[in-house]
């Protein structure tokens, strides 16, 4: 059965351009250079540090910090063997100099799931993505 809705009536559709739309080329290389900063820096950034204190303070285990960040033993071995990338670990840095990951770490202390834990994580990566140090 159809929604009485098309979507030319739906309010996403009434603001969004159409998809033949010329593109702003730099706001294009602008959005694609942000988001790799945040794949290839913060996010991993983020775990190393909830990995190290999860490991090191908490007593956890790789498998259990790898299941609660998602990743895989083997990515966690790497974070708290320092086997990343100076950026990373200068990001790594300020996260745990700062407390910034306190929220991270008390989501998993205190039993969160997987969606509230990654909830946790997003709004800490938007955090720092959109921070401004000027």
């Amino acid at each position: 059965m159809e929604s009485s809705r098309t979507r030319s009536e739906s309010s996403d559709a009434k603001d969004a351009p159409p998809c033949d739309a010329p593109i702003n080329i730099f706001f294009a290389k602008s959005f694609l250079m942000e988001c790799k900063r945040i794949t290839k820096v913060i996010l991993p950034a983020i775990r190393a540090s909830v990995a190290e204190i999860m490991c090191r303070k908490y007593d956890y285990n790789q498998e259990e910090v790898a299941a609660k960040l998602g990743v895989v033993q083997v990515a966690v071995s790497k974070y708290l063997n320092n086997r990343y990338s100076k950026a990373i670990d200068c990001v790594r840095s300020q996260i745990i100099s700062m407390g910034l990951n306190e929220g991270v770490i008390e989501r998993i202390l205190g039993g969160g799931t997987r969606e509230e834990i990654d909830r946790e994580i997003d709004a800490l990566c938007d955090r720092l993505a959109n921070f401004n140090p000027t």
